[in-house]
């Protein structure tokens, strides 16, 4: 398996994506290291193992990790990356983990759509889930501009949509 490394904006984040889908396009998976529980995966249950590794989302195609800020990416990425290509993930059962959706949208927001958001010189606040329906805040660039309905409905619900299916929508709040 050939994954690919991508640092965030943020230095204590990081993307390794898998370069194709390793389980269903559904599924999504998010765990803290504060509250690890037992319905976590084996690789999940595996990487917390890696001392300094502090939240972690996987999905069909990617796996997002947060550091503590006192350990160097030279040292963990290796580590994580053993973890992924040693793993069967044929093992993980095929259903999503997350039962608070919220959780799972924050992060998805955090992974995927802040850096691309950041690139054009804007900001994106999660600010709520409810019934199907994701509220979030664009900010900076992106607050003014007159493209801001089609970055919500192209980017940011396209993108949730494909990891959570059970989202109907993204409306823009203040």
């Amino acid at each position: 398996m050939l994954i690919e490394i991508e640092q965030l904006n943020n230095p204590n984040e990081m993307n390794f994506y898998f370069g194709q889908k390793v389980l269903h396009a559904a599924y999504v998976e998010y765990a803290e290291l504060k509250d690890q529980n037992a319905s976590a995966s084996v690789l999940i249950k595996n990487l917390f193992k890696i001392s300094g590794i502090k939240r972690i989302l996987l999905t069909a195609d990617f796996l997002f990790v947060e550091k503590e800020e006192s350990f160097s990416w030279d040292i963990l990425a290796p580590q994580i990356m053993a973890e992924v290509v040693d793993f069967d993930f044929s093992a993980l059962e095929k259903e999503a983990f997350i039962t608070d959706k919220s959780l799972g949208i924050e992060a998805l927001i955090k992974a995927i759509i802040r850096p691309y958001i950041e690139s054009h010189r804007g900001h994106i606040v999660f600010k709520g889930y409810q019934n199907g329906v994701v509220r979030v805040s664009l900010q900076g660039a992106c607050g003014g501009c007159q493209h801001a309905g089609d970055t919500l409905k192209n980017v940011v619900e396209i993108t949730l949509k494909s990891y959570i299916p059970e989202i109907e929508k993204v409306e823009r709040v203040e």
